[in-house]
Formats: C-alpha cells, sequence, structure tokens
C-alpha cells in the first residue's frame, strides 16, 4: 500500500512506504528554518489472550501518540473475563495508557470496543501495547488496531 502525503507544494501525492503524511511548509522566523511532518500510522495485531496480561508481540516506535482505536473479540476465551485495559508494556507500564478502563466481554466473539487515550502522551521508547485482564483460558483471541502518529 503507498503511502499518501499532503504538502504545500505538491499538494496530494503517493509514493513507496506506508501511512498518511501532512508536511507543513518551511517557515522562516528570526532566521530560524523549520518544517515538520505528521505522519499517520495503524498498529494492528491478532492477540491469543495469554494469563492476565497478553503482550503483543510488535512495537509502537519511540515517539508514537497513540490517539484512538479499537479491540475486538474475534474468538471467545472459554473462561468469564473482561478486558479491562489496553496500555504500554516496556516503557513506562501505564496499564491503560491507550485505553483507559475498558470492560470488554471476552467470551463474546464479535464484540468490540472503541479505545480512547486519557491524555496524549509520546512513547519515550519503542513499546508493546499490553492488554490486561482476567484469568484466561488461553482459547480466546482479539484483534488489536491502535492509530498514532509521530511528529518529525
Amino acid at each position: 500500500m503507498p503511502k499518501i502525503n499532503i504538502t504545500d507544494a505538491k499538494g496530494l501525492f503517493q509514493n513507496s512506504g506506508t501511512g498518511f503524511a501532512m508536511t507543513r511548509g518551511t517557515a522562516n522566523t528570526s532566521a530560524v528554518t523549520s518544517s515538520s511532518t505528521l505522519n499517520f500510522y495503524n498498529f494492528y495485531e491478532r492477540v491469543t489472550l495469554g494469563s492476565t496480561e497478553s503482550v503483543c508481540s510488535g512495537d509502537l516506535p519511540a515517539g508514537a501518540i497513540v490517539i484512538g482505536g479499537n479491540l475486538t473479540v474475534v474468538t471467545a476465551d472459554t473462561n468469564n473475563i473482561d478486558i479491562t485495559d489496553v496500555g504500554s508494556q516496556d516503557q513506562d507500564n501505564d496499564d491503560d495508557k491507550y485505553s483507559g478502563t475498558i470492560a470488554l466481554d471476552a467470551q463474546t466473539a464479535g464484540a468490540t470496543v472503541q479505545l480512547c487515550p486519557i491524555v496524549l502522551i509520546a512513547n519515550q521508547g519503542a513499546t508493546s501495547p499490553a492488554l490486561t485482564h482476567g484469568s484466561a483460558n488461553g482459547d480466546g483471541v482479539v484483534d488489536l488496531n491502535l492509530f498514532y502518529v509521530v511528529v518529525t
């Protein structure tokens, strides 16, 4: 899938890569030249529910600011559990950084919840998203989608 770009100079165009980028034109202020790009990305992972925390194998990059997402039960877990948080595992161990407190019934295939961070804080380093939940049987599967931005 191509990367979609919007710049002052070229308008809307595509090039190689992934995601979406908006680049502000160069601004001169007291002999200081600056420009910045806001890059939009999607993190997706299918996660099998573990004991009481399920850590994604993929990482969000340093500087990523999660702006929202969703969590959907693909295969119901045979234990009666709720998924209560989606957060960061490696850097700051903030268990609800990407979701606030939620209650997604992991026994209901097709159940979904929208994720909205309480505060938009950039990751200090690469971090693996993690799900907090009750004691799973290990047969439940969920899809995690997180939309994030990185300013360069």
